[in-house]
């Protein structure tokens, strides 16, 4: 079939970079359902980013929260828990962020000054917050357009090969992340 996606991996790649750049070695990960393309590309790029800047995957700091926000809690909680927690942590994807701000408030932990925190999906309430929510944000726009643009060339064209859109997702840094 014809698709339309983001590089998920980049995104990934995105976030954790710049929590690097803010000195952080310990990311936890909140990943959403374990095996699921999205989910997969997304902790790929986490990889990258770490293995690229010397610092080892620490398979403790890689949690599932499902893509719902009760599971952004359950995961952050196990993070928190550790014996040596993380000091930034990427949630991907909004309603496990929602999630795990909740955990940290409820622990009374301050974003960025005791925890860094970047999201995926730049939701509308993510500048709202206080502080604002450092984001990978998704060409939604774009993604609709190119999705239009090929039924449309589908339709003219049955028989053609399978067309497929990739487009690169923004990293929206606003303050929760800490740094510059």
């Amino acid at each position: 079939v014809d698709t339309v996606s983001i590089h998920n991996s980049v995104g990934g790649y995105q976030a954790v970079s710049r929590l690097i750049r803010n000195g952080h070695r310990r990311i936890g990960v909140i990943g959403g359902i374990k095996g699921l393309s999205n989910t997969e590309e997304r902790l790929q790029g986490y990889r990258e980013a770490l293995e690229e800047a010397g610092i080892p995957v620490d398979r403790a700091l890689i949690t599932y929260g499902d893509y719902i926000e009760e599971g952004g809690r359950d995961a952050t909680r196990k993070l928190l828990d550790l014996d040596e927690p993380p000091t930034a942590i990427f949630s991907t994807n909004n309603l496990m962020t929602l999630g795990c701000i909740k955990e940290l408030y409820r622990r009374n932990i301050t974003i960025p000054d005791q925890m860094a925190l970047i999201g995926f999906d730049d939701s509308t309430w993510a500048e709202a917050l206080i502080p604002p929510l450092t984001t990978i944000k998704q060409p939604g726009y774009e993604l609709g357009v190119n999705a239009a643009e090929l039924l449309i060339k589908r339709l003219a064209n049955p028989g053609s090969s399978t067309m497929n859109v990739v487009l690169n997702p923004e990293l929206v840094v606003r303050e929760s992340c800490g740094g510059d």
